[in-house]
């Protein structure tokens, strides 16, 4: 993001736009610039997003079944290595597919 801060002059700035008081002094010109500092799909980042709800939907049957938070999350992981093989390692990567010990804890 950058923000310019200038003085626009008009030399043919009416005497109405003078006394406009709404027409600020010093105006400012924003310019938004969409561009990360940061990769958006690299392992680093997908690990922050939120759990999805077909995945809290998976977990609480695992629960119902009867399993403690360490053995949902482990026979979870079996599965999601087994549905998606060797695609596997960037799925675990992205906490929306895979959570970590302590979502399961709560």
């Amino acid at each position: 993001m950058t923000v310019i801060v200038k003085r626009f002059v008009d030399p043919g700035k009416s005497k109405a736009k003078e006394q406009d008081l709404h027409l600020p002094k010093f105006a400012m010109l924003v310019n938004l610039d969409f561009t990360h500092n940061h990769g958006l799909y690299t392992a680093d980042t997908l690990k922050h997003r939120d759990v999805s709800e077909e995945t809290i939907a998976t977990f609480k049957d695992l629960f119902v079944k009867g399993h403690s938070p360490s053995s949902a999350l482990n026979s979870y992981k079996m599965d999601l290595q087994m549905e998606h093989g060797t695609e596997y390692v960037l799925q675990a990567a992205d906490r929306a597919n895979c959570p970590d010990l302590q979502f399961c804890h709560r």
